[in-house]
């Protein structure tokens, strides 16, 4: 009677140990699963995340003073906070545009020069570089009109300084391509020197502080990293 009382407390002891074990396996390993299922999460939702985009602009070549290139920088995301906002700068490259050419009459004159803003965006994509934007740009730069033929004469020279809002769309396609559109608005104020005739007869003369309203649109295409 004691043996079998000996051996089966023997077989109890060597049943909760393995139960035990198997216990602290499975925790074991349903937490090394949810912790690997989390790192798995948070690399997706990091890798998601854009955080510059670099564009070339032609729509201001069709409305506005030229093409340009765009570079936007998800600042938000960068720092892990506020993702979408961004810091954004461009370039203008100053052209004789359909839009200004026809509201000028810039026959024998030629448009050069550039322009630079620098100011902010906020997107509402998850990936901080995409979906609706808004934006609000600070505006600087240098207009230039000269004459190349004939019967055109003179030569102008505008520096500028204002202001740009601008706000539309934009999506990221196969991850990395972007394709934009919106408009922009803004005016600008600067001083300039000269006189301008077109080859037309119309002469442009720029003596003063003079204030011009600035149009824009977006057409964009571009690289999202």
């Amino acid at each position: 009677m004691l043996n079998k009382i000996l051996i089966f407390s023997m077989l109890m002891v060597i049943s909760l140990t393995s139960f035990d074990v198997f216990s602290v396996e499975n925790t074991n390993f349903l937490v090394n699963n949810n912790q690997s299922g989390e790192k798995k999460e948070n690399t997706s939702k990091k890798s998601s995340i854009k955080y510059a985009s670099l564009e070339l602009n032609g729509g201001s070549y069709l409305v506005g003073f030229g093409p340009s290139i765009d570079l936007d920088w998800n600042f938000g995301g960068t720092i892990g906070f506020l993702n979408g906002l961004a810091i954004r700068g461009k370039i203008v490259f100053h052209s004789k545009t359909p839009i200004i050419n026809s509201l000028l009459d810039l026959s024998g004159v030629d448009v050069g020069g550039t322009a630079g803003t620098i100011g902010l965006r906020y997107f509402f994509g998850k990936t901080g570089l995409n979906g609706f934007f808004i934006g609000a740009n600070a505006l600087f730069g240098k207009l230039k009109l000269s004459t190349s033929g004939s019967s055109a004469s003179g030569n102008i020279e505008y520096n500028y300084s204002g202001f740009t809002i601008d706000l539309g769309v934009r999506w990221i396609l196969f991850n990395y391509l972007t394709l934009g559109i919106g408009i922009e608005a803004g005016y600008m104020s600067g001083t300039g020197t000269g006189t301008v005739t077109t080859s037309n007869g119309k002469s442009i003369t720029i003596s003063t502080i003079q204030k011009f309203p600035w149009l824009g649109s977006i057409i964009s295409l571009g690289v999202a990293f």
